[in-house]
């Protein structure tokens, strides 16, 4: 019998960029793979979801490296459909 197991998936949420602006921005762009511009963008409006349907262990690397630079970061778990 096999079983069916389900990855939990997460989203990542900025919530505060914190007194590094930039140091965040080179994260983004870096982490993500985005253009200048976008990772502007990203922090144009707070909370600002980053990532979405990340693993957990891609969740918690971001939250940690933005956290070093004080950001505030929030993960949330995806819920099933």
């Amino acid at each position: 019998m096999m079983l069916a197991v389900l990855a939990a998936t997460f989203t990542v949420v900025l919530k505060e960029v914190g007194p590094h602006k930039v140091k965040v921005i080179k994260v983004l762009r870096t982490v993500l793979g985005v253009e200048l511009k976008d990772a502007f963008s990203m922090l144009e409006e707070m909370p600002s979801v980053l990532l979405e349907n990340a693993t957990q262990e891609q969740a918690e690397s971001l939250r940690t490296e933005l956290e070093e630079l004080g950001a505030t970061v929030e993960i949330v778990q995806n819920q099933d459909e």
